[in-house]
């Protein structure tokens, strides 16, 4: 089975670029210069740290090891590994093997190559899905260790560089939100002026 990470906000848990990020945040939505697909990736583990390349897919045959880090085929049964963003690229394992043998030869392949880009697509949709999971649970955490703190007159909690990054992106996700509900607040007062501007007359008549 085909599996891999797609989303770039997974930088966001990868201590390698801690310092990169807290330099300039936006980043964490970056897939450019040192971010772009390839870097090395570390998924954590008591055993050894499982290493895959960010955008890479590669081949998992290991079905404890498959279903652990991807979350099974819909990606919601491993909450500890959300983090990672990894999932299952949905290609069966004859499609993937056919796909490398085309690659590999240069024939040309566009029923195949037209199967590996929805699934590539689908993938991409289920990481994000994953890492979005694990940012809105780092934030709730926060949230409840601030309010925690304010309850009982502690010192107010200082955000690792992990939590600075998720307070980072849910701030400009409200952000967006806001400026989205703005447009369609002016779009409505624009199509309100426009419907009674051309009913005025009328009423008048």
């Amino acid at each position: 089975m085909l599996i891999g990470s797609f989303s770039p906000l997974v930088k966001i848990f990868q201590p390698q670029f801690h310092e990169a990020l807290m330099e300039n945040p936006d980043l964490v939505f970056s897939d450019e210069g040192q971010f772009a697909p390839g870097w090395q990736m570390r998924v954590y583990k008591p055993s050894g740290d499982y290493m895959l390349r960010w955008r890479y897919p590669k081949v998992e045959q290991s079905r404890v090891l498959l279903h652990w880090i991807t979350g099974g085929p819909d990606g919601n049964m491993e909450v500890e590994t959300d983090y990672t963003g990894c999932v299952q690229v949905p290609m069966a394992i004859q499609d993937t093997g056919d796909l490398f043998a085309m690659l590999e030869s240069g024939k040309d392949g566009k029923n195949m190559q037209k199967s590996y880009h929805a699934a590539m697509e689908a993938a991409k949709e289920a990481s994000e899905r994953r890492i979005m999971r694990a940012i809105e649970s780092t934030y709730y955490n926060i949230r409840t260790q601030w309010k925690t703190n304010v309850e009982n007159n502690y010192q107010k909690h200082l955000p690792s560089v992990t939590e600075y990054l998720v307070l980072h992106v849910k701030s400009k996700q409200m952000d967006r939100k806001s400026k989205i509900e703005r447009e369609h607040l002016k779009k409505v007062e624009d199509m309100m002026k426009t419907i009674e501007d051309k009913l005025s007359p009328n009423l008048a008549g």
